[in-house]
């Protein structure tokens, strides 16, 4: 959808020229079809394949971090209940990916995981490529 000048939002985003609902069907764990709406602010103009485009790679790093963090962290198979504490332990999780990343050393993001628990020299030097 094209934004036009009577879009009351428009104002607070600089360049945004349209808003692209993303539709995903799928079955859930329990075999029920599910359908799910997303809106996507975007400049693009009236290209819906650029759209189509950015949109699958917006999902593929997402869908990349999901699988490091199951993976590295078992994230899927966290039972914890309380809200606030599963969102403060998923960015603690998030940002540790984004540290390991960060690091030079030709490691698997586990095996810097595990070097920072046992090393606490190692663990600094994660902290401080956060730093530069």
């Amino acid at each position: 959808m094209l934004v036009g000048k009577d879009f009351p939002l428009k104002e607070q985003w600089t360049g945004l020229k349209s808003v692209i609902l993303a539709v995903r069907t799928h079955v859930n764990k329990a075999g029920k079809s599910v359908t799910e709406r997303r809106f996507f602010i975007s400049s693009l103009g009236r290209d819906g394949r650029a759209a189509a485009r950015y949109v699958r790679k917006h999902w593929g790093i997402e869908n990349s971090l999901h699988w490091i963090l199951d993976m590295t962290f078992r994230e899927d198979e966290s039972q914890i209940e309380d809200r606030i504490l599963g969102e403060n332990l998923s960015w603690i999780r998030r940002f540790t990916v984004t540290l390991a990343k960060a690091h030079p050393a030709k490691m698997s993001i586990v095996g810097k995981r595990r070097a920072a628990a046992w090393s606490f020299d190692f663990l600094m030097q994660l902290l401080q490529c956060a730093a530069k």
